[in-house]
């Protein structure tokens, strides 16, 4: 959302009319939050929390609307920062795509991108972006990410139409070790870049975005069925561009 910050103002707001319903297959938790500013924009955001009984998953859905007489810059990212013991020595990220270092230092590491080590002092972040293919079936639309060791498995599934972009944030140093799986309709680049680079979306009065993304641990068989399946995924996402990250990949094209 609209701020100076790059991670955006509306993970410091209160929810408000927060209410809980049960349902058939378990239980749905709803609220609203409110970001605004003077001259500024003016947003809506209402959210749905289902959690499914007997399933070990958790689906979120996002409603954005711009309550606001002018268009608003729209940056949404979903920042899933995950640490012990999902991630750790061995954790490897599986999902299907190419991917775009962000710098030189991930340009570095580009070929171990999806395998975490050890912890170790002083690592330097290392960000990539990833151009996801879309997944096959039903839910066309839909690309997969996910993060496996040898005990658990944590899948994320997102609707490419409504976030075309994923970034995966790698910081393995030591007593700070997290990892970001973060899907979103841009990159963290803010405002001005994203301008710049014709990712930024813009939001108009009384206009909403729609958003699904779906959390779920799942079994070691599982992953090696849709990691073995990796060539029958879709075509690569086309409102993705990434192009001007080429430079950082290894043949410096797309």
């Amino acid at each position: 959302f609209p701020s100076h910050d790059i991670h955006g103002n509306c993970t410091r707001l209160y929810a408000e009319d927060i209410r809980k319903k049960q349902c058939k297959r378990g239980l749905r938790l709803y609220s609203k939050i409110n970001q605004s500013s003077l001259f500024g924009e003016q947003l809506e955001v209402k959210r749905t929390y289902t959690l499914s009984l007997g399933m070990p998953r958790i689906e979120l859905y996002d409603e954005v609307t711009n309550i606001g007489d002018k268009p608003t810059p729209f940056m949404l990212l979903y920042h899933c920062n995950l640490g012990y013991p999902v991630v750790r020595e061995g954790t490897e990220l599986i999902v299907a795509s190419d991917v775009y270092p962000r710098d030189d230092n991930a340009k570095a590491g580009v070929d171990t991108w999806n395998h975490y080590e050890a912890a170790s002092v002083g690592y330097e972040e290392q960000v990539f972006f990833h151009h996801v293919r879309t997944i096959k079936g039903e839910r066309k639309d839909f690309a997969v990410a996910t993060l496996r060791n040898q005990d658990i498995a944590l899948e994320f599934a997102w609707n490419t139409r409504q976030m075309p972009y994923l970034t995966q944030w790698k910081n393995t140093r030591q007593r700070i070790y997290v990892c970001g799986i973060e899907p979103g309709n841009c990159i963290p680049e803010g405002q001005h870049a994203a301008s710049k680079s014709g990712r930024l979306v813009m939001l108009n009065p009384s206009e909403t975005h729609r958003f699904n993304l779906c959390i779920e641990v799942i079994d070691g068989e599982a992953v090696d069925a849709k990691q073995s399946n990796m060539q029958e995924f879709g075509k690569p996402v086309e409102a993705c561009n990434l192009s001007d990250y080429s430079k950082y990949t290894h043949d410096g094209s797309q």
